[in-house]
This record gives structure tokens, sequence and C-alpha cells, in this order.
């Protein structure tokens, strides 16, 4: 029996399938908000200061004015990031939730999730290269 996530099913011997998985190797990140009337984020291969800023720019794009909470990943608080937001978006509040809380971040969950679903979806394996040989 094969199974993945919360779906299992039979498979003949010498037969191959894909399985969903997460072990891409490849890492990217999710930025992304989370509003009473809809979700808006973005993927880039790395977090840093420059792709949240062009995250911003986006937010600021598709939300106009706004306030956006945080976490307080240095790529979210640095100087150079405080002062182009304030210069270039003056209408977005960058506001920053208490060190090692992401519990009050509601968001946190849904991007972890959007994030699995995703990696999931771009890449797959097949049974018999999940399995060791051997066991």
């Amino acid at each position: 029996m094969v199974g993945w996530g919360n779906k299992t099913g039979w498979l003949p011997r010498g037969e191959e399938t894909t399985v969903p998985t997460i072990l891409s190797g490849e890492r990217f990140y999710t930025f992304g908000v989370l509003a009473p009337d809809r979700e808006f984020h973005a993927f880039y291969e790395k977090a840093n200061g420059d792709n949240f800023l062009d995250f911003i720019g986006k937010v600021y794009q598709t939300f106009g004015k706004c306030a956006i909470f945080l976490d307080n990943a240095r790529h979210h608080k640095s100087k150079t990031v405080r002062d182009a937001v304030k210069e270039f978006y003056g209408d977005v509040i960058l506001e920053y939730l208490l060190p090692y809380t992401p519990d009050l971040n509601p968001v946190e969950t849904q991007w972890r999730e959007q994030k699995r679903h995703t990696a999931g979806r771009h890449q797959g394996h097949t049974l018999m290269r999940c399995i060791k040989p051997g066991r």
C-alpha cells in the first residue's frame, strides 16, 4: 500500500507512480499578506531586503494604504527597508510583532500550508526513489 497526505492506494508490484513531496532540495520563500476579504502572496528565491521591498511594492499596488504586521526577520526590520518604505510607500505602515511570537501572527500557518502545497505540486519523485534499497 502506498500513501501520501490523506490519500492511500494499492500499486501493482513493479509499477511506478509519482509521489508529491517537498523534499526537492530547492528553497523558496513566501512573502504574503492576509486581509479579511482576500490574500496576496509572492514567491522569491531569497528572503532579503531587496525582495521584501519588491513585495511591499506589489502589496502597495494591490491594496494601497495599509498596515502590515510582521515578524522580526532581519529583512523586515533593516534601516534600509524602513527608510525605503517611508520614502516610496508612505501609506504603508509596518508594525512588528513581539519577538518569538509566531502564534500571534495568523498568516504564519496559512503560508506554511501554502508553501507545502506549492512545493508538493512542483516536485515529484517516483515511489521507488523514495524507498531505500534493502528495506
